[in-house]
């Protein structure tokens, strides 16, 4: 996987350890995560929840077996591949997973006017903070979502996609406050299979978002602190 990462002119970063992984967390800020569930003798679950601590790239867990197999990781894995694998499975993998810089650039364009007023508002720390918290918190509130579509629970799902579509419109996110703005109307249809149609586009939508809006906001600040 690595040799065809890097043919494919992607910068790779590899770690044998979760010691050198966590080190390589602290340094770099990743676009994807491909990790393998067997890391020496870690614990799979223990493994992840500390790689989630430090990144909100997308995680693609890598394994010889089903990874709904294993315990503890519903709220980090975002994808996965089971061993053995070919390159078109990886390639795939990070065509879904993976914002191109045409789309990262309208993302972009998208978020800066909402973005600008909210620092104009209440300031440069309040911003930065707040898209870090939403980073954080926004893959645990998607796992709700899916929790009450297992139960379900069709007011609930309706009453959290309204919450949040406010949220991410506050933040310039338009193209999945739209998102949430379906998910809202279809679960109030009780549909269950429109539901996870359109919960599967959010979730992946989203995740792809998180690191482009962390890095614009680390850019913009850094050169407006140099330019002062």
């Amino acid at each position: 996987a690595v040799s065809y990462l890097e043919k494919a002119g992607l910068e790779v970063l590899s770690a044998s350890t979760l010691a050198s992984c966590l080190d390589l967390l602290d340094c770099h800020d990743f676009d994807i995560i491909l990790m393998d569930l067997h890391l020496g003798a870690v614990l799979p679950a223990t493994l992840l929840h500390e790689v989630r601590q430090k990144s909100c790239a997308p995680i693609i867990a890598i394994s010889g077996s089903p990874v709904d197999t294993f315990k503890g990781l519903e709220f980090g894995i975002d994808d996965s591949l089971q061993k053995p694998f070919g390159r078109e499975a990886v390639r795939s993998m990070l065509q879904k997973w993976l914002l191109d810089r045409k789309d990262e650039n309208a993302f972009i364009r998208e978020w800066s006017q909402s973005l600008s007023r909210l620092e104009e508002q209440c300031g440069p720390e309040f911003l930065n903070t707040t898209i870090e918290n939403f980073v954080t918190r926004h893959p645990v509130e998607i796992h709700k979502f899916y929790r009450y579509l297992e139960e379900a629970s069709w007011d609930k799902l309706e009453l959290a996609a309204h919450s949040m579509k406010s949220t991410l419109a506050t933040l310039g996110l338009m193209h999945l406050a739209r998102l949430a703005t379906e998910i809202e109307a279809i679960a109030s249809s009780a549909d269950r299979s429109l539901v996870e149609t359109a919960l599967g586009q959010f979730r992946i939508d989203s995740r792809r978002t998180y690191n482009a809006l962390l890095n614009y906001v680390k850019i913009e600040f850094s050169s407006r602190e140099k330019a002062s």
